[in-house]
């Protein structure tokens, strides 16, 4: 889930919830009954469900099933009267289409295209229906699911094969004007499949992520592109192109809460001008950086969970007003909510946000919110299953949270085995270090070594894992793998006292009574 975006001075995000109903207009188009080529069985469907999503995302919907080309023209028109003042316009069309000289074609269900001239008479241009959509300046949003694989094209190859005219396969590459961003169900020049199911492998992912709360166009189409490439088995690659200039959310997480985050933070006397964006974000870098993020500037040391203070929301909040499509910086602000300021319920708002942004590890957050049961109830169930996806899209934190889970038993019964899998998956992260070195240490799941429980708990505190220098520090007041060092592990339980590590605490003062 991606719970919010932004809206802060120079991005202009759509809200459904705010939008008034002339603000969104939509056509949508879905022709299955072809009468003299093969019919397909998916397109209505898919028309119908797009639309009904549409409208629940504040759209008024101009809907044609089966349309004829005057149909069609009459659908266009009506669109194009319903677009004055329309900040938002989006163009839906699934069924049958083709291209001719690498021009775009939308077949009508009576069309009879059997030589180029049939189809200025039988056919609807894609041009004629993007210059409908340019006419006034707006945000324009096209999904083209009119890449099946047409007898009609074929027909027409054969017959103009010794001619001018070039038949192409699928639909041709088209690029927008400003501010347009069209979706294709496959790469052009390829066809896509009208799927076996009630919708296309396209538009099944399409409506499974275009109700994503707080999730930007793009990244709505790259789930849906990852989605469709797994459905068809690689055989259907979606593709776009886009010109936008701004953020377009189709549905904003917190419906009922108004204005933009940076706004609610001004609100809340967090105040954000656009000064040096990058001495902005080292700031935030400096005071919120995860040190274990692969994503972290080089230069920056990044500061432990434990160490975040109020200081960084400040700075974090000023970033990201400076650069509202940086994933990275929202994923600190986030960090700064959640550890410095114990904010939970906003720190949700942000992670969700840093999420579709593309910060995977703000996924893994949230997960590790719903472990907790930080900002909400304790749900093992929901905390797993996110950090299983976070994982698929390989963040190392979720991967060693999902080994952790299996190791001690929460949520989960107990199986060493299966944790020692997950770690294996992210063999060098210190905190996945430190728990590998934990099993050899009780010979959980391995046979109990505890010289490489010791090298392994050295390794994981060089890289900065606050449990480690408890744990070494234990092998050495023991004599378990090390030399028996009671100075060496006081040193060390000092270390870990630092991080805030309760283990290390602890053992301190047991060592100081017991002098």
């Amino acid at each position: 889930m991606r719970p919010f975006a932004w809206l802060p001075l120079l991005v202009i995000v759509l809200f459904a919830p705010t939008a008034k109903a002339a603000d969104r207009v939509a056509l949508v188009i879905g022709n299955s009954a072809y009468r003299n080529t093969t019919p397909l069985t998916n397109p209505k469907n898919d028309a119908g469900d797009v639309a009904a999503s549409l409208r629940k995302l504040g759209f008024e919907v101009i809907q044609g099933l089966d349309l004829d080309r005057v149909g069609m023209e009459n659908a266009v028109r009506t669109f194009v009267g319903k677009l004055r003042g329309a900040k938002l316009a989006a163009f839906f069309y699934a069924g049958h289409g083709l291209q001719v000289d690498n021009v775009n074609y939308l077949v009508p269900v009576d069309a009879r295209i059997e030589t180029a001239s049939d189809l200025n008479f039988s056919a609807i241009s894609l041009d004629y229906v993007l210059r409908q959509m340019d006419a006034e300046q707006r945000v324009n949003i096209v999904f083209l699911d009119a890449c099946r694989d047409n007898p009609l094209a074929q027909t027409m190859d054969r017959k103009l094969a010794t001619r001018q005219a070039s038949v192409g396969r699928g639909l041709a590459s088209i690029k927008g004007s400003i501010d347009t961003l069209i979706a294709f169900s496959t790469e052009p020049d390829k066809t896509a499949l009208d799927g076996d199911g009630r919708n296309s492998p396209f538009t099944t992912a399409l409506l499974k992520h275009m109700q994503t709360p707080g999730l930007e166009i793009s990244s709505v189409l790259k789930r849906v592109r990852t989605d469709v490439v797994a459905a068809t088995k690689e055989q259907q690659i979606p593709w776009d192109h886009s010109s936008l200039r701004s953020d377009v959310v189709l549905l904003q997480d917190g419906a009922k809460q108004d204005g933009s985050l940076a706004e609610r933070l001004a609100r809340d006397g967090i105040r954000a001008t656009i000064p040096e964006a990058e001495q902005i974000a080292g700031e935030c870098d400096r005071l919120a950086a995860d040190p274990f993020s692969p994503n972290k500037p080089a230069n920056v040391r990044g500061v432990h969970y434990k160490k975040v203070t109020r200081e960084a929301v400040q700075a974090c909040a000023k970033a990201v007003v400076a650069d509202q499509n940086n994933g990275r910086l929202h994923y600190q602000m986030g960090r700064a909510l959640y550890y410095g300021a114990g904010d939970h319920s906003k720190a949700r708002i942000v992670f969700g946000a840093a999420y579709g942004l593309g910060a995977t590890e703000a996924l893994t957050e949230l997960g590790r919110m719903d472990f907790f049961g930080h900002g909400g109830p304790q749900r093992f169930a929901k905390a797993l299953a996110t950090f299983e996806k976070a994982a698929k899209e390989g963040d190392a934190s979720a991967i060693k949270n999902l080994g952790f889970m299996y190791q001690v038993g929460r949520g989960v019964k107990v199986d060493y085995a299966r944790a020692l899998k997950y770690y294996a998956m992210a063999p060098d992260h210190p905190v996945i270090v430190n728990n590998v070195g934990v099993l050899y240490s009780q010979g959980l799941g391995v046979p109990k070594d505890s010289l490489k429980a010791s090298r392994l708990f050295e390794q994981a505190m060089l890289g900065g894992d606050d449990s480690a220098p408890g744990n070494l520090a234990s092998q050495y007041e023991l004599g378990e793998g090390v030399p028996k060092d009671i100075a060496k592990a006081r040193i060390l339980y000092e270390v870990g006292a630092t991080y805030g590590d309760q283990i290390s605490q602890q053992a301190l003062a047991r060592l100081k009574n017991a002098r």
